[in-house]
């Protein structure tokens, strides 16, 4: 049984050790000590990295060889003595998030009486689960003002560790599923949770705490999304340089700036309007210019072309126009990141639009659908649209001269 130093002190990130395993492991080789200051994942925490004699520990997992530091590098041998140093920036955060969600979820249920169903701690967020579908703007500001000032009061936070299950605390926030021994955080007269994860010494530690978003999930869930500490800082340093960008930009005061983005959206509302307007009344220009430069295809012509990427919205507009000019058959295309394809014949005895289509995107992924008089389809942006369209122009024209 590896000794879990980061048990009894969260603030020690440099230990020795003896290696009592080297194990292989899919990502290099995997190393099991006879003590360890390296916090595993689990709980919803990732684990600690940093440095195990000369191996780069880039993981840390606890199974059932036992705690298993995986390394990429060659590993120190069996039974050698080695030193350990943790990522003491990485525990840091990680014990400013950790203990902030304690925070939170304590003031959640105070608050709002919503229960935490699970943590996830990510490299940049964090997020909670709660038991009910919302809560109002100002819950979250009474939950946030609530653990700021737990905060504030600069209280202790100590673990302890039980080894028999009858000797619980009887105000756990959580009756922890376990048989033998488990570990309660206990925020002095606040919050008692059993938990094996790294904290801070004191509340004050946490530093800031902030909700950053909230979204409903399925089952009536809420996902509430929050930053602690450095990060909390972080956060709001990129938040005041945004908003000081939009005021530079938009040339009002702060105060000001959400109308000002308003009164723009709807002015840009205003003037798409206006375009689309004018596109739908230039539309029968437009397919004018496209038949006149079309090539001689029998008794019809043949229209082939790629529409600029910035236009590409407006092909199945010309595509429905070239369909209702007699002696028309058209094939359109635009590139991008959304390719597509439109093929378009307006008169009875030309061939079938939508099998020509098919015919033409299912080999390169692509995929589509329409009627014999028109078409259209996407297909994959790693094929070429000119390639494409040369595909289509080639279909067209070999199934009229078998027609």
């Amino acid at each position: 049984m590896t000794d879990r130093l980061y048990f009894h002190d969260a603030n020690q990130v440099e230990f020795d050790a003896r290696v009592v395993a080297v194990l292989p492991h899919p990502r290099g080789h995997g190393v099991v000590l006879d003590r360890t200051a390296f916090y595993p994942e689990g709980g919803g925490q990732p684990a600690d990295t940093g440095e195990l004699g000369g191996m780069s520990v880039v993981d840390v997992q606890e199974t059932q060889d036992g705690i298993v530091h995986v390394g990429e590098r060659e590993p120190p041998a069996l039974g050698a003595r080695v030193t350990g140093r943790v990522d003491a920036a990485r525990r840091q955060d990680h014990r400013e998030q950790h203990s902030g969600q304690h925070l939170l979820t304590r003031a959640f249920i105070r608050v709002a009486g919503a229960n935490t169903l699970s943590f996830h701690l990510g490299p940049d967020v964090a997020t909670i689960d709660l038991d009910q579908a919302a809560l109002s703007d100002r819950q979250f500001e009474a939950v946030e003002d609530e653990a700021s000032r737990i905060i504030r009061d600069d209280r202790p936070v100590t673990a302890a560790l039980y080894l028999d299950p009858a000797e619980r605390p009887t105000d756990l926030r959580k009756i922890p599923v376990v048989d033998g021994a488990f570990r309660v955080i206990t925020i002095d007269d606040y919050d008692v949770c059993a938990c094996g994860g790294t904290h801070v010494d004191r509340t004050a530690q946490i530093g800031a705490i902030a909700v950053v978003r909230h979204e409903r999930l399925p089952g009536d869930r809420l996902r509430v999304t929050f930053v602690c500490g450095g990060r909390a800082r972080r956060d709001h340093r990129t938040k005041t340089r945004l908003v000081r960008e939009l005021v530079r930009t938009l040339s009002v005061g702060e105060a000001d700036v959400l109308a000002a983005v308003a009164q723009r959206i709807a002015r840009a509302a205003e003037l798409d309007k206006a375009r689309r307007e004018l596109e739908r009344e230039l539309l029968p220009t437009r397919v004018d210019r496209l038949v006149a430069g079309a090539e001689a295809l029998r008794d019809a012509r043949l229209v082939v072309a790629l529409v600029p990427e910035g236009e590409r919205d407006g092909l199945q507009d010309l595509a429905r126009g070239c369909s209702q000019r007699r002696g028309v058959v058209a094939v359109l295309a635009s590139g991008g990141d959304k390719p597509q394809l439109a093929i378009a014949c307006g008169d009875d005895g030309a061939p079938s639009a939508s099998v020509l289509l098919k015919s033409v995107l299912e080999p390169i992924g692509g995929r589509g659908g329409g009627s014999p008089r028109l078409a259209f389809g996407g297909f994959p942006a790693s094929s070429d649209a000119a390639v494409v369209l040369a595909a289509a122009r080639a279909a067209i024209v070999a199934a009229w001269a078998s027609a």
